[in-house]
């Protein structure tokens, strides 16, 4: 994200975004494999969606609100204790956020989340549990 402003592209404009930087855009057909034609089948005869919360996803979502605390002035901690308490769902949801500056902060709503930091000022920290 060093050639853009924002922290989220999707859609019509991450498509823009990606032509702008040269990248090759294909046909959504391209997505298809037959690996993820099994987990789509799994999915439909357990009638959920299987996601294997252990593996992190980068900006997923940003949590609109975490923008918005961030906004009003708020630490980053305040706007991450706001966004697992108030926007995610209890008991199976974590966030970690950093900072344009680095500061770094996390919060979880379930019984644990695997984690780890460490800063330019050689704080580390790894957790599971609070």
């Amino acid at each position: 994200m060093d050639k853009s402003p924002h922290s989220y592209l999707a859609f019509d404009g991450a498509e823009d975004f990606a032509r702008e930087q040269g990248l090759e855009v294909v046909d959504n057909s391209y997505f298809i494999t037959e690996e993820n034609i099994g987990m789509l089948k799994l999915a439909k005869e357990a009638n959920t969606i299987l996601f294997d919360y252990r593996i992190p996803l980068a900006g997923a979502d940003t949590c609109s609100a975490l923008a918005a605390a961030s906004e009003k002035n708020n630490s980053n901690g305040m706007a991450v204790d706001f966004c697992v308490k108030e926007r995610l769902d209890e008991g199976f949801a974590g966030l970690i956020a950093v900072s344009g500056t680095g500061e770094v902060a996390y919060g979880f709503n379930c019984t644990g989340m695997f984690r780890g930091c460490a800063t330019e000022d050689g704080f580390m920290e790894v957790g599971i549990w609070e």
